[in-house]
């Protein structure tokens, strides 16, 4: 019995000092087509074929450039 209660205590003690993550949000990139120039404004890579065209951005409109 006492060693279950010292576990709960560690348990309960532990959960206080969980560390918190904090992350920026990602920059907007605009993206080009290599096959047909066609332009996306997005976060990550769509994919093979595309090539950064500009950017960062930090609206999803490719419109207001700078880091977010």
């Amino acid at each position: 019995m006492l060693r279950v209660s010292f576990v709960l205590l560690c348990v309960f003690l532990g959960v206080g000092h969980v560390p918190v993550a904090s992350a920026k949000p990602a920059a907007w990139y605009l993206w080009a087509s290599q096959l047909d120039g066609r332009l996306i404004c997005q976060q990550v890579s769509p994919g093979p074929g595309w090539k950064v065209q500009r950017g960062p951005y930090r609206d999803a409109r490719c419109q207001l450039a700078g880091q977010p």
